[in-house]
């Protein structure tokens, strides 16, 4: 039974330092220049407005509102062919447009081609609305500029700390104080969760029940969780409800580690 239990909460900790590396990973760049993909530019009629450009530089946005499950908003960028291309540069500035207006990130790149994918992240700074420049610039001197206003719109539904959803367990034998395996799906509105370590699984008690969780498909590349996956030992007879943390989770009596050896990997899941 302790080595049951060692065993998932060791899994557990694991499991989520894992999947917030990934979140990490996703969220890292909020500005890319992506000029390996073959790009078709959008129709113009689908252009929206922005301000400056022509000498130079184009930018082109399908709209220029993230759905509440999306962390990129794309646009097309394309680079007139009469510029040397050994002394281009481009320059992509985001700027809080609700508050003070002040610079929260930023990029410069030599192209690598005339078109590209430019996408932004405005998720992993926060920002429900901001000002996005692109600069283009020749031997070190501005020749182009164009600006758009960007924004992310919220979730429809918010999870509240301490807020729970009641599980109904299929109990495989009759004796409902035994403890069970449990798998089961969990579907999640798009925009209230970004990452794994805001739930947990608790009894009747609100005692928290070891658990593995594991991210099965999102709302859109990089997106919040669309469904996620609960794999657990219960007593039926206790309950089990989905639980919006509100406190740190269980951490084992010693942690999943991994060390080299001489004779190779050695992995130490918890104490037995």
């Amino acid at each position: 039974m302790k080595l049951t239990k060692t065993i998932a909460r060791s899994l557990k900790l694991f499991c989520s330092l894992l999947s917030c590396l990934a979140f990490m990973t996703a969220g890292a760049e909020t500005l890319k220049f992506d000029f390996s993909a073959i790009l078709q530019p959008l129709s113009p009629n689908f252009a929206l407005p922005l301000l400056g450009g022509g000498n130079g530089l184009s930018l082109v946005l399908e709209r220029n509102t993230i759905r509440p499950g999306e962390r990129w908003s794309e646009a097309y960028l394309e680079i007139k062919e009469n510029l040397p291309p050994d002394a281009v540069e481009l320059r992509a500035f985001i700027y809080d447009s609700q508050k003070d207006g002040h610079l929260v990130a930023e990029k410069m790149v030599i192209p690598s081609g005339l078109s590209a994918r430019l996408s932004v992240d405005l998720r992993t700074l926060g920002l429900s609305a901001a000002r996005l420049r692109v600069e283009l610039a020749v031997n070190k001197v501005l020749q182009d500029a164009v600006e758009t206003f960007l924004y992310a719109a919220p979730p429809q539904k918010i999870l509240t700390p301490g807020e729970r959803v009641k599980i109904l367990l299929s109990p495989a034998t009759t004796n409902l104080d035994a403890l069970q395996p449990v798998t089961f799906g969990f579907p999640l509105p798009p925009g209230s969760l970004w990452a794994p370590q805001a739930l947990r699984l608790v009894d009747n008690c609100g005692q928290e029940i070891p658990f593995q969780f594991e991210t099965t498909a999102l709302w859109a590349p990089d997106g919040s969780i669309k469904w996620g996956r609960f794999d657990s030992v219960v007593n039926v007879s206790s309950g089990c409800w989905v639980e919006v943390n509100q406190a740190e989770g269980l951490l084992p009596d010693q942690p999943v580690e991994t060390k080299k050896t001489a004779r190779g990997i050695k992995i130490t899941i918890g104490q037995t």
